[in-house]
């Protein structure tokens, strides 16, 4: 195995905080699968508080974009550092009406202080997943490891043509 160095999602994403649905799925069930693996992950992650949070968020406007990505994120007390899952839709989802289906969504926890760490993640998130390389690769994963492993080769392959 080669070492690479780890690119900010290949930091913050493991493989059990990818889920990968492969028949439609409705915005709640992805809400709700989507924080059920961050809060494996982190015990003192509060669900139902995650979960009103982006439901506030998603009524100030919707993070499901016409591009057939959603960025849902929001602002968490209690929160110490970003936590990030990944959910990929083969199916597509059921109630987010776009032009282009919904194929990744990620997820977004950020801690309530350090608003520019929240706004550079999102920011760093949406330019990767506008690769069409990245998301044909995202498209053939069945699984978490597989998607990691495909987040991974995007990035090394990212700034070995900023640095090269």
């Amino acid at each position: 195995v080669i070492n690479r160095p780890a690119g900010a999602l290949g930091r913050l994403l493991s493989a059990g905080r990818i889920v990968v649905w492969d028949d439609p799925v409705s915005r709640k069930d992805l809400r709700d699968g989507l924080v059920k693996a961050i809060a494996s992950g982190n015990p003192n992650v509060d669900k139902e508080l995650i979960l009103t949070k982006l439901a506030e968020r998603e009524n100030q406007g919707s993070t499901f974009l016409n591009e057939g990505i959603a960025l849902p994120h929001a602002r968490v007390e209690g929160l110490t550092a970003p936590e990030v899952a990944l959910g990929l839709t083969h199916g597509g989802v059921l109630d987010a009406p776009t032009d282009k289906p919904i194929e990744v969504v990620f997820l977004l926890l950020s801690p309530t202080t350090g608003a520019n760490v929240h706004l550079q993640l999102l920011s760093k998130v949406g330019r990767a997943f506008q690769s069409r390389d990245l998301r044909r690769a995202l498209a053939r994963a069945e699984s978490g490891m597989q998607a990691l492993e495909a987040i991974q080769d995007f990035e090394a392959a990212a700034s070995g043509m900023a640095h090269g």
